[in-house]
């Protein structure tokens, strides 16, 4: 069996956009190969220095053999490589600094890309010497995000956890996996969640599970399904409304929110104000007793840390 080339999985240096990254990969294969001692500090080995040659220069796109050529050893190539492509000043970091404040997940064609786009543009200016804040960038990673996100971006307010880029590029991704996942219905039946279960995709952002479209959520669907559903809603007693959203734990009137549920549920009525008739008569749990709804109303809700601020939450 032959073995693979590892030289056929380092992208060649084009110029300056992926220098940086081409420097790293290079780098590590040369030490691998015990041959970064033709560059630094320079080789005393003939044969050694001619194979370090051989492999920077094939690892370099044809159109830039012209700042090369006459180098004589692998450092040489290396030094010209340097001075042609490390561009490190202001113009620079201007230019990626910009890229990275103006990038956002509308402008890209799905979250994967989004947060790549992101946290390699911050390592492009982290390697040319610009200092980028770890939490800073957290913060930018959600700045980015469209509305439908301010549920998961209230969540993670609330819970106290310091912002990273890594945290919040985490919560991101994972938002877009547990999209594909029943953790909400609104008047599904049991055929409808297994043909969703079934048919997960690889959707541009979340998906709505009213459409079974991807790039919206189901309180912001404006499809034909979602007035067929409201309709529905509206001539039905029973229906599956929602999961475990928020609700008193005991006397000491503690909450667990749900930040994915557009509608959560307390025992409360007398927090409520600007009370009304529900759209449904019951509401079907997990574990399939249903509890009927008496109404729904506002709450004014104190979120620890966030000073004087309230959240208006809606509750059935």
């Amino acid at each position: 069996m032959a073995s693979i080339n590892p030289l056929a999985f380092i992208e060649k240096l084009t110029g300056r956009d992926n220098y940086n990254t081409w420097k790293f990969a290079v780098k590590s294969y040369l030490e691998h190969e015990d041959l970064w001692e033709c560059i630094d500090p320079g080789a005393k080995d003939a044969q050694k220095d001619v194979k370090a040659k051989s492999k920077i220069i094939l690892l370099i796109d044809p159109v830039n053999y012209i700042h090369v050529q006459e180098a004589r050893t692998a450092r040489e190539v290396w030094l010209n490589l340097q001075r042609a492509f490390d561009d490190s000043g202001l113009s620079r970091k201007v230019g990626l600094l910009k890229d990275l404040i103006t990038t956002s997940l509308d402008s890209c064609s799905n979250v994967e890309e989004y947060v790549n786009k992101v946290m390699s543009t911050a390592h492009k200016l982290r390697n040319i010497g610009f200092a980028v804040d770890d939490e800073w960038l957290g913060t930018l990673l959600l700045a980015g995000l469209p509305d439908t996100y301010k549920p998961m971006i209230m969540a993670i307010e609330s819970s106290g956890v310091s912002i990273s880029a890594d945290f919040v590029k985490t919560k991101i991704l994972q938002d877009v996996k547990s999209s594909d996942s029943a953790a909400f219905y609104t008047n599904y039946s049991k055929r409808n969640v297994h043909k969703f279960s079934r048919n997960k995709g690889h959707g541009k952002g979340p998906r709505c599970y009213t459409c079974n479209e991807y790039g919206h959520k189901s309180t912001n669907c404006t499809s034909s399904k979602k007035k067929e559903s409201k309709s529905k809603s509206n001539n039905s007693n029973s229906g599956f409304v929602a999961a475990f959203s928020a609700f008193s734990v005991s006397v000491d009137n503690c909450w667990v929110i749900d930040s994915g549920a557009s509608v959560h549920m307390t025992n409360r009525e007398d927090w409520l104000y600007d009370r009304k008739t529900a759209t449904v008569a019951t509401i079907k749990m997990a574990d399939s007793k249903s509890l009927q709804v008496k109404g729904c109303g506002n709450l004014n809700l104190q979120i620890p840390g966030s000073g004087n601020n309230t959240q208006v939450i809606q509750f059935i």
